[in-house]
């Protein structure tokens, strides 16, 4: 049966060497000879410091791990993405000139807002906030009125009026 255990390495600070002192010898009245056999002392052997070692290693782990956790908040918090609409907001992606409240590509912003806002209200739809962005899906390289202008048409409305935006063609 063979012990596979390993002793553990020396914690100790071992003293190594041999200390050697002075001797003194008297040869006659009028004279001493002092002889000196000495050896310095050696230095005590130091264990390795394992401890040091491994706080060293844990801080080097804890700053990466630390500075994944960094990335990954600021990533999360990045406002292209969608995941932070809310149950009453809808999307329209806005055409070159068939959109229902008749504006298009030639119209500016503000004028298609008052257009959607004053369609919405016709169908009974209150507005609680309209804005627009760049994600449309739809193809703007092309010239028919069903083609995109690259802007998407956002809104808000009370939680009563989803079911007619759904109706009316939007889309959460």
């Amino acid at each position: 049966m063979t012990n596979s255990r390993k002793p553990a390495g020396n914690s100790t600070y071992p003293k190594g060497g041999v200390s050697c002192t002075a001797d003194t010898f008297v040869q006659a009245e009028s004279s001493v000879l002092r002889m000196k056999f000495s050896a310095k002392n050696p230095a005590l052997r130091v264990a390795a410091k394992r401890c040091a070692t491994l706080k060293k290693q844990s801080m080097k782990n804890a700053s990466y791990i630390l500075l994944g956790l960094l990335l990954l908040l600021i990533y999360s918090c990045n406002k292209d993405d969608d995941s932070y609409k809310k149950e009453n907001q809808f999307y329209w992606n806005q055409t070159l000139c068939a959109d229902p409240w008749n504006t298009g590509q030639n119209d500016s912003n503000e004028e298609t807002k008052i257009a959607v806002k004053t369609y919405l209200l016709s169908n009974n739809i209150n507005v609680l906030n309209l804005d627009f962005d760049t994600k449309s899906p739809l193809d703007n390289g092309c010239e028919s009125c069903g083609c995109g202008t690259g802007q998407r048409i956002i809104v808000e409305v009370k939680n009563s009026n989803i079911d007619k935006m759904e109706e009316l063609g939007f889309y959460q």
